[in-house]
């Protein structure tokens, strides 16, 4: 079962830039952290119990900057917090939903987490999360 938006990712160019219009809204970068693996520069706004995470690539190698390259700035993707992260594979992997591969959490709030293809979604990448946070446990 879904238990909330855990967050959306922005993918941008620059966070320094797209940062700017989000602190118009009142919002301010709780933290910055480079996520090596996917080449990625990541800051994170809280908005309620939710969070919007901007996206800047560090390198030519990430799926941030094909993204990019592709389809310019805007939403990458949407992660969902999920009860039962194995339950919900079972169920998706029966229906002949596309899994990308599993991955252990970078943050404090995914303790599990694995993406599912576009293709599968109508286009949207999803997060689906197993969560360390209470507010989604």
């Amino acid at each position: 079962m879904v238990k909330g938006i855990l967050h959306v990712g922005i993918a941008t160019r620059s966070i320094a830039v797209t940062s700017e219009f989000y602190r118009l809204l009142g919002l301010s970068v709780d933290r910055t952290e480079i996520l090596r693996r996917e080449g990625v520069k990541v800051a994170t706004l809280k908005a309620g119990k939710t969070a919007i995470k901007l996206l800047e690539p560090v390198d030519d190698k990430s799926p941030v900057t094909r993204f990019l390259d592709s389809k310019g700035e805007g939403v990458y993707h949407i992660a969902l917090a999920v009860d039962d992260l194995d339950e919900m594979l079972q169920k998706l992997e029966k229906m002949g939903v596309r899994v990308l591969e599993e991955r252990l959490g970078n943050e404090a709030e995914a303790v599990r987490m694995v993406f599912i293809h576009p293709h599968s979604t109508g286009g949207v990448l999803f997060a689906l999360c197993e969560c360390a946070s209470e507010e989604f446990s």
